[in-house]
């Protein structure tokens, strides 16, 4: 008598969907706050670009959710009630697109984190930094979505569970796609700690402004356990096909891959919320007030070596004309009309011969009289 065939699994688990659910819409609370914040603040009166970058990524969340939520409802939740050959071919495809809803949602995070820095770092060495490190994760997720749509030939075969249609190295191009990803993390989160060293507040002050920004190390580590879940994945399929399927480790990457993205954006919101606390500044001000004391304690010390040097400079020697009307005790008129001039424009004032109105910081030239 021939044993009943053994369940067919589901990629699609109770845990993925929840966890995927649950992870969207504290993401989603987490960007209406910092709208609400935007709009109630009264130092801004637009929405800047790293807002919508972050509301474009959080649009991709709510995809790979819905994705995610009608996966489970055709083929099944834990168990599908698909032939075999056939839940394996539609979990195959469910896996294959993930890249192309996770892919964009983080990148468009570190476009707004780096946009961010941008806006309240105005330095030209660091805003350039930050434009090469943007470039860096356009490439990265541009190369990424090309890659993984003609990975098989033809593309239908990224799918199919009954011959081998790849045409690239699949298990390296996916490690090297989540470690390059950890990297660019990584670099992101260290980017503005260099400028927070030099910005002319306690050292205190420092170390908490950096940990807000480092409060995007959970993107990390969501990051790296994705890229565990994958290794052992690739590592522990076989190619031959028995009427089974094991999807714990892939379900492991599934979950993770939902996970990082939208942890990301509540990390990328954390910072702007600092103006909902009683008698607190938004970190943008306090940031941009320390770097415009710097600024202005580096002027008024510029000023005054400057001015100190003016001071000690010895006068111009007299002129014969000038001795000659010293021993003769007259002095020459000034002509009716003097030229003042400042920057590019050029007015004319008449001036009595009684009275002369001298002011600050502005040239004035004068004829004598012949």
């Amino acid at each position: 008598m021939a044993e009943a065939a053994g369940p067919v699994f589901s990629l699609i688990t109770t845990s993925l969907i929840t966890t995927t659910i649950v992870f969207v819409v504290v993401a989603t609370m987490a960007v209406a706050l910092r709208f609400y914040v935007v709009m109630k603040s009264k130092s801004s009166t637009r929405i800047e670009a790293d807002h919508w970058l972050v509301l474009a990524a959080l649009v991709f969340c709510y995809g790979f959710m819905i994705q995610t939520i009608c996966a489970g409802a055709i083929g099944g939740v834990n168990y599908s009630s698909m032939q075999p050959l056939v839940a394996a071919s539609f979990f195959a495809k469910i896996a294959w697109t993930d890249l192309f809803l996770t892919q964009p949602a983080s990148t468009l995070v570190k476009l707004s984190i780096l946009q961010f820095y941008k806006r309240i770092f105005i330095t030209s060495k660091f805003r350039l930094a930050c434009n090469v490190q943007m470039a860096l994760c356009i490439v990265w997720c541009i190369a990424t979505i090309f890659t993984q749509l003609f990975c098989a030939n033809p593309i239908s075969g990224a799918w199919s569970v009954t011959a081998d249609y790849l045409v690239i190295d699949y298990p390296t191009f996916a490690l090297a796609i989540f470690g390059a990803g950890i990297v660019l993390d990584t670099i992101t989160l260290c980017l503005p700690l260099p400028v927070i060293g030099t910005l002319h507040m306690e050292t205190y002050r420092k170390w908490k402004i950096a940990a807000i920004f480092w409060l995007g190390i959970f993107c990390v580590v969501a990051a790296a356990v994705r890229f565990y879940y994958t290794f052992a994945e690739l590592n522990a399929v076989d190619s031959s096909f028995d009427g089974g399927f094991p999807y714990g480790n892939l379900v492991g990457t599934a979950t993770w891959s939902r996970i990082e993205p939208s942890a990301s954006i509540i990390a990328a919101c954390l910072p702007l919320y600092g103006s909902l606390v009683p008698k607190s500044r938004t970190l943008e001000s306090a940031i941009r007030s320390a770097i415009e004391l710097f600024s202005v304690r580096s002027t008024s010390r510029g000023s005054r070596g400057s001015s100190t040097r003016n001071s000690r400079r010895a006068p111009a020697p007299p002129t014969e004309e000038d001795e000659a009307a010293l021993t003769n005790g007259t002095w020459h008129k000034l002509s009716e009309t003097a030229s003042v001039s400042k920057g590019m424009t050029e007015t004319e004032e008449r001036v009595s011969d009684s009275q002369i109105k001298v002011t600050s910081d502005i040239d004035v030239g004068y004829a004598r009289a012949t």
